[in-house]
C-alpha cells in the first residue's frame, strides 16, 4: 500500500549532482553530503550542508574536498556523537581519503589518506569508536581499524583474494560491493558477483567472510543460499532481531532435490559444513548490511524468487550471528524487479528497509517490522 509523504523539500545544487548520503546529526539535524562536477570540469568534488530535519538549510553549502582531487564512490556514517564520518575513493584504482566533521559541520580531522591504491571503500563504526574499514584493490580485499578521535591510517591487512579461491574470474565477471557490517563483536564482509561467462553465465552469488574483532586473516568465502520456492518454509528464531521466522538452512537441506546441484555451506545448526543437492536461487545480488547496533546482523539482499509462473528479482533479509547464517525472510513480494535494498534497524531490533522498484528503478517500497509502522502503510 502507497504512505503519506511526511516532508519533501527539494534541493537545487549546481553542476552535475550524483551519490547523495544523509546521515542523523542529533535529534534535530541531519548532514547532507553529495558530490558534484560543474560544466567543463573533469574532477567531482565532495560537498556538504547541515540540514533541519524538514530539509531547510541550516548552512550554507561548502565542498570539502580540494580542487585538483576527484571523488569516486564514497560512504558517510555517524560517528556515534552526532557527526559523521566520510571514507571516499579517487576514482580508479587511486586511493581512499577519510575525514570527520563535528555536530554543525565543521572539519575536525582530516582528510587523511588510508591507502594510496584502492576504491569502493565500505566502513562501519562500531560502539568503541573503531572505524572498521574495508576496500577493494586488485580483486583483493583489504581490511583497516581506525580510531574516531584517531583517522590517521593504520595498517591495512588482506583479508580476501577473489581469484585465489575462484570467486571471480578475469574475463568479465560484474562484482557488487564490498559491503561491511559489524555485530556483537563480529565483522563481515559481504559482496556479490554476477557472471558473464562459461556455466555460469547468467546467475548472480552472493558470498561473505566474518571474523571476530581483532582477529583478520587470509579468510575463504562462503555463499549464501535461498530456495526460489513462491511458498517458503519457516519456522521460529530466536536472535535479537524483530525477525522471528526464518528459513533455515536446514531447512534448505530438508528441501533437497537429489537431481540438482551440490552446494555446501557452514550450518549454525549441524555445526559442520552440510551438502545440499537442489535449485537453489539463481540471483543474490546486491547485499546490504543493516545501518545500526544489535547483537545479529541483518543483510537484505535482492534473490530472485518464483512468483506466478515468473522470476522476479524480490528483497529477502538474512539474519546472521557470530558468522553463521540463521536463514532469511522476504521482505515483501511484489510484481516487478525489486534491487539495490537499504537495510537499518533500531534500538529495539526493529527493521526497516527500502529498495527501488521496477526495471528503471524510479519506484521506491518500504517494509518494516514495526506494528505501528506496518499499521499505517
Amino acid at each position: 500500500a502507497a504512505s503519506d509523504v511526511y516532508k519533501r523539500q527539494d534541493l537545487t545544487y549546481p553542476g552535475h549532482v550524483r551519490s547523495p548520503r544523509l546521515v542523523t546529526a542529533g535529534s534535530a539535524s541531519l548532514h547532507l553530503f553529495w558530490v558534484t562536477r560543474q560544466p567543463g570540469d573533469l574532477d567531482w568534488e565532495l560537498w556538504y550542508q547541515l540540514l533541519a530535519l524538514d530539509g531547510q538549510s541550516s548552512s550554507q553549502p561548502k565542498m570539502l574536498t580540494e580542487k585538483g582531487t576527484s571523488v569516486g564512490h564514497l560512504e558517510a556514517h555517524s560517528d556515534g556523537d552526532n557527526g559523521a564520518i566520510v571514507i571516499w575513493d579517487l576514482g580508479g584504482n587511486r586511493g581512499l581519503k577519510v575525514l570527520r566533521i563535528d555536530p554543525i559541520g565543521d572539519l575536525i580531522d582530516g582528510p587523511h589518506s588510508i591507502a594510496t591504491s584502492g576504491n569502493s571503500p565500505t566502513f562501519r563504526v562500531d560502539p568503541e569508536g573503531q572505524v572498521h574499514t574495508a576496500w577493494l584493490d586488485n580483486r583483493r580485499f583489504f581490511y583497516n581499524k581506525l580510531e574516531v578521535d584517531d583517522l590517521s591510517a593504520s595498517e591495512m591487512v588482506e583479508i580476501v583474494d577473489l581469484v585465489k579461491w575462484g570467486t571471480l574470474n578475469t574475463s568479465g565477471d560484474i562484482l557488487q560491493g564490498p559491503a561491511l557490517g559489524i555485530a556483537d563483536g563480529w565483522i563481515y564482509l559481504f559482496w556479490s558477483i554476477v557472471s558473464l561467462s562459461d556455466t555460469e553465465a547468467g546467475t548472480g552469488v552472493a558470498e561473505y567472510v566474518a571474523f571476530p574483532n581483532g582477529s583478520p586473516g587470509d579468510l575463504q568465502p562462503e555463499r549464501i543460499w535461498a530456495l526460489p520456492a513462491e511458498d517458503q518454509s519457516y519456522q521460529e528464531s530466536k536472535n535479537s532481531l524483530a525477525l522471528t521466522q526464518l528459513s533455515q538452512p536446514k531447512h534448505i537441506a530438508d528441501a533437497a532435490d537429489e537431481h540438482g546441484e551440490l552446494v555446501q555451506f557452514m550450518s549454525p545448526i549441524a555445526g559442520d559444513w552440510v551438502d545440499v543437492y537442489g535449485a537453489v536461487s539463481s540471483y543474490m545480488l546486491s547485499p546490504a548490511p543493516m545501518i545500526g547496533q544489535q547483537g545479529d546482523l541483518a543483510v537484505a539482499l535482492a534473490v530472485s524468487q518464483d512468483r506466478g509462473g515468473d522470476t522476479q528479482l524480490q528483497i529477502a533479509t538474512t539474519v546472521f550471528s557470530e558468522g553463521y547464517n540463521l536463514g532469511y525472510n522476504f521482505a515483501g513480494k511484489t510484481s516487478y524487479i525489486s534491487d539495490h535494498p537499504v537495510l537499518a534497524a533500531d534500538q529495539s531490533g526493529d527493521l526497516f528497509v527500502a529498495w527501488r522498484e521496477g526495471s528503471s528503478g524510479e519506484t521506491i517500497y518500504f517494509a518494516t517490522t514495526t506494528p505501528k509502522a506496518k499499521a499505517s502503510l
